[in-house]
């Protein structure tokens, strides 16, 4: 709306000082092209509650291999530039020395598959992860350009 945002980290404080309901453009660097889009300012627990029925609805709180992950919202999906089409757990924050970022996570990837299982939300990602215990966890990932396949070395895992 205006504003710069120099580094990544200063966003948040950037949307909780704009009044909730307030209605701002946002510019994005995607492929390194600009975008703009218009986003609505809501209060973020209303958001995942409203928008989703189910009990998962709100971000799970931990880190899974380096990743806060989050079930698909309209927000989300704004947010990110995320088809309608593409559905599962949204990465929606990374530790930039956990193993996902290592292996070339970034924010907005939308997780589809762990170990060639098919997860619809973050709990379906969390089991899955869980349940494997081989050394390498692989996720099918889609990303704006597209899906492709990224490993996960468990090792690299600082839970």
């Amino acid at each position: 709306n205006g504003k710069d945002v120099g580094k990544m980290v200063e966003l948040p404080r950037l949307v909780a000082e704009t009044p909730i309901g307030d209605k701002v453009k946002v510019e994005l660097l995607r492929n390194g092209k600009t975008k703009t889009v218009d986003v609505k300012i809501e209060e973020l627990a209303e958001t995942d509650q409203s928008n989703d029925s189910t009990p998962t609805a709100t971000a799970q709180r931990g880190m899974i291999m380096g990743m806060r992950l989050s079930d698909m919202t309209g927000a989300l999906r704004q947010q990110f530039n995320i088809a309608d089409s593409v559905t599962g757990p949204v990465v929606v924050e990374l530790d930039p020395d956990g193993p996902a970022a290592r292996a070339g996570l970034h924010q907005g990837d939308v997780v589809l598959r762990v170990n060639q299982k098919s997860v619809a939300n973050v709990e379906d990602l969390r089991k899955q992860v869980e349940k494997d215990k081989g050394n390498t966890v692989l996720l099918l990932i889609n990303r704006e350009d597209g899906n492709s396949f990224v490993p996960i070395r468990r090792d690299d895992d600082k839970k």
